[in-house]
C-alpha cells in the first residue's frame, strides 16, 4: 500500500513540476504571428511579428498561475491523503486544460493526465480511520 501512495505523490510532485516549468516557458518564449498589412484594395504585404506572451495577454500572469494553484491543490491534497480533494483538483485541470483548449491548455493536459491517474492510485489505497 506505500508504494501506490508514493506513486500517488509523486506523480502530483511531476504534474506540478510541469506546471511549474510549462508556466514560466509559455510566458518567456516568443511566439510568431503573421498578418497581411495595406490600405482596401492595395496588395497586401505580408507581416511578421513576435511577441511574448506577457505582451499579448490581457489578464497578466492569471492564465499561467490558476494551473499551477490547481496542481498545488492537487499535490498537498495527494501528500495529505485527501483523495476527494486529489480528484477535484485533477477534475478542474483537465477543464481548464479543455476550456482553454485552443491557446494554451494543450500545454497542461499532461498535468491533468497525471492528476487523473493519481487519483486512481490513491483510491487504490484501502483507508484506516
Amino acid at each position: 500500500m506505500k508504494r501506490l501512495t508514493w506513486t500517488s505523490q509523486m506523480l502530483a510532485l511531476i504534474s506540478l513540476s510541469w506546471c511549474v516549468v510549462v508556466g514560466f516557458w509559455i510566458w518567456f518564449t516568443p511566439v510568431r504571428y503573421v498578418g497581411i498589412t495595406g490600405a482596401p484594395g492595395q496588395p497586401g504585404q505580408h507581416t511578421v511579428a513576435y511577441r511574448a506572451f506577457a505582451d499579448v495577454s490581457f489578464l497578466g500572469p492569471l492564465p499561467l498561475i490558476v494551473p499551477t494553484l490547481i496542481a498545488i491543490a492537487g499535490a498537498w491534497a495527494a501528500w495529505h491523503g485527501a483523495r476527494v480533494a486529489l480528484g477535484l483538483a485533477a477534475l478542474l485541470l483537465a477543464a481548464f486544460a479543455f476550456v482553454a483548449g485552443f491557446s494554451i491548455g494543450s500545454a497542461y493536459i499532461l498535468p491533468a493526465g497525471l492528476l487523473l491517474l493519481a487519483t486512481l492510485f490513491a483510491a487504490r489505497v484501502r483507508w484506516t480511520p
